[in-house]
């Protein structure tokens, strides 16, 4: 015979419903408020604040996610001392997955890595996350997603070493600073792909190892109050975005400077150049200390004083852009090579007699091309042209090949990096390229 339990009362049924629910939050807690390692690698769980999470996610709890709060020494330097790490987008704890939504404070402190990827979904990269880490190769955060951000903390890469990092995401500051910080970051290269809104500015500064610089695609003017870059000592190149509008007192203390690339607007609108850094006299509008650099490469119209800007020790130009008259090249004494990409010649100002005989003049391809630069009133005085395919290339037989780096200086066999090669054929007709070895 069955026995049948009967609940009678209403306050009974109700105390064992409550009953049952803390059971089950009891374990729910249980099982996912936890830290968990994997490869090595700490995640610690969090169920508050989640941010809202892109549908792309499929097999995944929405309501929990981890964060990565730190790593075992032991595992991660099992097989060797530079390991290369991989912190996935979603991590699987007893059959289910779950987001990796930030990067905690102090989580790769004093880590020594040959590689570290980080997924491309982070939210959040705490305050001395990296401290003191030393990471050989670039540190990426890739992303293909449109309108995803990540906040920064202050400093969340102070004190990190190694060869780089490169951020694809749109990075923000947190929401009580306009600012996002990079400083006292010693690695060799810093990438930054995208900024993402107006009003926020960028620090960088006192960064002794950097060497390489490329700048948000959508940074806007560069000035003293929003975006500044300085006490850079061992920068050598940077790329100006084409989106920038305005330069003002940016680079000083970047005295290994020697290489400065203007990317081309997408709106053809020219960059403005304002006056010098009060009371330094080599830091002159652009902000650069000028006289270090060798190479310049203009891909939109600049205006401003630039003809204040001393070009003492450029040896190498390169136009893609149909006016450079505010610029005086008279004053380049040293430069080798002028590379001119556009078939209409650019307004230009004079240079001088002795740099008519000297430099190397390199144009774009066509007859049409090469009449059109001897006729303009400054660039028909151009005693070397050889132009980029000025002359069609000939079937005969190649009698000589001669090899030009971006310095000017000339030789028969190639030069590490980029080459203009110029092929002399028997019939007098003569073919020049640009080409890398």
């Amino acid at each position: 015979m069955k026995t049948k339990l009967y609940i009678t009362s209403r306050s009974a049924r109700v105390l064992l419903l409550t009953a049952l629910l803390v059971a089950v939050s009891l374990r729910f807690h249980i099982s996912v408020a936890q830290t968990v390692e994997i490869d090595g690698i700490k995640y610690t769980c969090i169920t508050e604040n989640i941010p809202s999470l892109n549908s792309g996610w499929t097999v995944l709890n929405v309501n929990v996610g981890y964060y990565v709060s730190g790593f075992n020494p032991s595992v991660i330097y099992e097989n060797g001392d530079s390991p290369q790490i991989h912190i996935p987008e979603l991590i699987c704890v007893d059959g289910v997955y779950y987001p990796v939504l930030h990067i905690a404070k102090n989580a790769f402190n004093d880590l020594n890595a040959q590689s570290l990827t980080l997924p491309k979904r982070v939210y959040r990269i705490e305050t001395g996350a990296f401290g003191n880490a030393n990471i050989e190769q670039m540190v990426t955060v890739n992303t293909t997603l449109d309108s995803f951000t990540s906040v920064l903390q202050a400093n969340a890469f102070k004190g990190m070493s190694g060869g780089g990092l490169q951020l694809g995401n749109t990075f923000v500051p947190e929401k009580n600073s306009a600012v996002v910080n990079f400083s006292e970051l010693n690695v060799d290269k810093l990438h930054l792909l995208t900024f993402g809104a107006d009003g926020r500015r960028i620090s960088i500064f006192d960064c002794e190892n950097l060497t390489s610089l490329i700048l948000p695609h959508d940074l806007g003017s560069m000035t003293e109050t929003r975006n500044h870059i300085t006490a850079l000592p061992s920068l050598k190149e940077i790329t100006i975005p084409g989106s920038v509008d305005s330069i003002n007192a940016q680079f000083e203390g970047c005295p290994a400077l020697h290489k400065v690339a203007f990317e081309k607007s997408p709106t053809d609108k020219a960059l403005q150049v304002n006056d010098c850094i009060d009371g330094d006299e080599s830091l002159h509008n652009i902000g650069f200390s000028a006289s270090h650099i060798d190479s310049l490469i203009l891909n939109r119209k600049i205006i401003g004083n630039t003809s204040t800007m001393p070009l003492d020790n450029l040896t190498y130009l390169e136009v893609n852009a149909t006016d450079i008259r505010d610029w005086e090249f008279s004053k380049a004494s040293n430069l080798k090579t002028i590379n001119l990409t556009t078939e209409t010649p650019p307004a230009v100002m004079p240079f001088e007699d002795e740099q008519y005989r000297t430099v190397k003049l390199f144009i774009p391809d066509g007859e049409a091309v090469y009449n059109a630069y001897m006729q303009h009133l400054v660039w028909k005085h151009f005693l070397n042209i050889s132009g980029i395919n000025t002359v069609e290339c000939s079937d005969t037989e190649i009698v000589s090949v001669k090899y030009y780096d971006m310095q000017g200086h000339d030789s028969t066999s190639p030069f590490k990096g980029m080459n203009i090669v110029v092929k002399q054929y028997r019939d007098g007709s003569k073919q020049t390229i640009k080409q890398i070895f």
